[in-house]
């Protein structure tokens, strides 16, 4: 059927979420660049921060491949709790087949097993969160990089750490929401 309101407009509120935060963190930075005395325009800082995204865009599309590709929770299908759902049946540890009777129809999906009580155990697999972690890290470091050597060429040595704050929070912001929204 066709989605529900609800579901049609998610992504535009993601995505306006985004922009707001990007266009007001952009700002934000820029005007502490400015106010602490760099010799930095306007319009060149927002135009720096906007391409030093660019790791975080990279990042954030390899974290929704992690995620599709990659299994964070597994339903168990059949005795035990280590029985997975794998191609359709129930295997167990040694990758015997178990639990004939039940038939499971995917890795992520609730309900998965179809004919025991027992199938609908879910198991946390953190594997993903902790690559889909790492590669967030690696972008957020990227950009901070990218941006605060050029803002270290704007600012005098006593006024750096300060104006490194507000981009560190900038960017550790972003990458946080990489995180949730590739969950």
């Amino acid at each position: 059927g066709l989605p529900s309101d609800k579901q049609h407009d998610e992504p535009a509120v993601v995505f306006s979420t985004l922009l707001l935060i990007v266009w007001v963190g952009s700002v934000v930075v820029t005007v502490n660049a400015k106010l602490l005395g760099g010799s930095v325009s306007f319009f060149q800082n927002i135009c720096l921060l906007g391409y030093c995204v660019a790791p975080l865009i990279l990042a954030t599309a390899l974290c929704m491949m992690i995620r599709i590709t990659m299994p964070d929770q597994y339903h168990s299908c059949g005795p035990g709790a280590n029985t997975l759902c794998q191609g359709g049946v129930c295997k167990d540890p040694a990758n015997l087949t178990v639990n004939i009777g039940a038939r499971c129809q995917g890795w992520s999906d609730h309900d998965s097993c179809i004919g025991d009580g027992k199938c609908n155990t879910v198991h946390i697999g953190w594997g993903n969160v902790a690559v889909r972690l790492s590669v967030a890290t690696a972008g957020m470091t990227w950009s901070l990089r990218s941006s605060l050597g050029f803002l270290s060429e704007v600012m005098t040595p006593q006024r750096r750490a300060l104006a490194a704050y507000p981009v560190c929070l900038f960017f550790a912001s972003i990458t946080w929401l990489i995180m949730i929204r590739t969950s």
